[in-house]
């Protein structure tokens, strides 16, 4: 919408406001159908490639207007705004020593509908397309009894609310097994006593 109302300031009384919004809005509704019945990636990409030119062009000619609304008035807020955050980046880009970068400004701006429009409409249109999220890594053996991952869930649970770790109930496991050392009269088994008067 803010895009189809800055087209219908810089194109002025040459067009009426519902020809403006028609032509902006209505590629983006024709895109989003074609998101919709065409599930070919390529040919959704190839199809944003266009708009997003398409759409670099009017926000070329939006910025030329707010130049044009700038010398004609220049406290107009829509010239200030712009100047104000042009000076930003200039700034920013001087004292980073990094003056390159400004071009990727002017690029930026360039293809705001690109990110802000298309973009959200092919994240959208793909959201059960999990490909790119997933590591080809060795898959995990199915569990086959409901009950032992039910088990093993409550043993989990168990661990992590009791402090145990698995390789200490193994230990408790196999001391428990084994027969019972004696233990002095402090407590302390004999083996470590012995060990401590070296």
């Amino acid at each position: 919408m803010m895009v189809a109302e800055a087209f219908n300031m810089a194109v002025g009384e040459s067009l009426s406001a519902v020809w403006s919004y028609t032509l902006i809005v209505g590629p983006i509704v024709i895109y989003a159908i074609l998101c919709r019945f065409y599930k070919n990636s390529d040919v959704q990409l190839s199809l944003a490639k266009v708009f997003s030119l398409i759409y670099s062009f009017i926000m070329a000619l939006v910025l030329i207007f707010i130049i044009k609304i700038g010398v004609d008035c220049w406290i107009n807020p829509t010239f200030l705004f712009f100047i104000g955050m042009a000076i930003l980046h200039i700034v920013v880009g001087v004292l980073h020593f990094d003056p390159i970068t400004l071009l990727c400004g002017i690029i930026y701006y360039l293809l705001i509908p690109t990110c802000f429009i298309f973009l959200q409409i092919y994240m959208i249109a793909n959201l059960n397309d999990v490909s790119w999220g997933t590591r080809s890594g060795p898959k995990k053996p199915a569990v086959k009894n409901p009950q032992e991952s039910a088990l093993g869930l409550f043993q989990r649970a168990k661990q992590v609310l009791c402090g145990v770790e698995p390789d200490q109930k193994k230990e408790n496991e196999t001391n428990a097994q084994s027969p019972k050392e004696p233990v002095s009269q402090g407590g302390v088994k004999n083996r470590y006593l012995s060990n401590k008067h070296l």
